[in-house]
């Protein structure tokens, strides 16, 4: 604790044997394949329960996958709305039912994960195509 203290102002030191107890606690070992994607994917998120992610590409795209046996299984493709260069942000809804994302736009987007109800939320009544909600919180 001493030796922390005395460093308080200089930059974070980690001894090797820290940095390969951390590796060996949180970097995985061995990867098991690669998604092939169409495009570059710009935000990923899991639910609060672990169960689905979700990966926006750059393409406009939202991909749902299963993650609930702990490898990711394609569930669903979402064609997003109104994307300028990407979507920024996602949120799921508490019951993991709906997502929110965000764009360049002055709507964030209501989805259901299956992707059969979509729709448009303004929260600017500003048309201009440089607005963005960088994050957004269901």
């Amino acid at each position: 604790l001493r030796r922390r203290q005395r460093r308080a102002g200089a930059a974070p030191f980690l001894s090797p044997s820290n940095v390969a107890g951390a590796m060996a606690a949180y970097v995985p070992g061995a990867v098991d394949g690669r998604m092939r994607l169409a495009s570059r994917v710009f935000c990923g998120k899991f639910s609060q329960n672990g169960r689905v992610f979700v990966a926006s590409e750059t393409n406009g795209y939202m991909r749902i996958y299963d993650s609930s046996a702990g490898v990711l299984q394609p569930r669903n493709v979402i064609a997003a709305r109104e994307v300028g260069w990407a979507i920024v942000d996602t949120a799921y809804s508490p019951d993991d039912q709906f997502l929110v994302y965000s764009s360049w736009t002055p709507h964030i987007h209501r989805v259901t994960l299956d992707g059969v109800t979509h729709e448009a939320l303004e929260y600017s009544h500003h048309t201009d195509a440089w607005l963005c909600a960088f994050s957004g919180v269901f």
